[in-house]
């Protein structure tokens, strides 16, 4: 089992071997995590369930495209956690977000 943030394979699935359109296509997602770190971290801040849900819907999109699949799997259950209102879910599952987020912009800073 690969514990890896990132799964690069599935870049290449979709976008096939060219390195520089992979590196331009994480880098262009690790710019966009810093925005939904902070759309998420106001969504805390206001106690607001359905901005929680409205920013993981979009995380976790952009994330399973690259291949980040442990943060698009987080994101699907602080979505589905907004849906239904579930704040005590949501602060147990937000604990792992910005870790989540700093893992994968580690791992694609590494690897660029």
């Amino acid at each position: 089992m690969n514990d890896a943030p990132l799964d690069l394979s599935t870049l290449t699935e979709l976008f096939g071997d060219d390195e520089q359109t992979q590196k331009a296509i994480l880098s262009a997602y690790s710019s966009s995590l810093l925005e939904y770190q902070l759309e998420f971290e106001r969504a805390m801040a206001e106690c607001s369930a359905a901005q929680v849900q409205a920013v993981t819907h979009k995380m976790k999109s952009s994330s399973r495209t690259v291949g980040a699949l442990p943060l698009a799997d987080l994101c699907d259950l602080l979505e589905v956690a907004g849906k239904h209102g579930d704040w005590s879910r949501i602060e147990v599952l937000a604990e792992g977000f910005a870790p989540s987020v700093g893992a994968v912009r580690n791992f694609i800073a590494s690897d660029l």
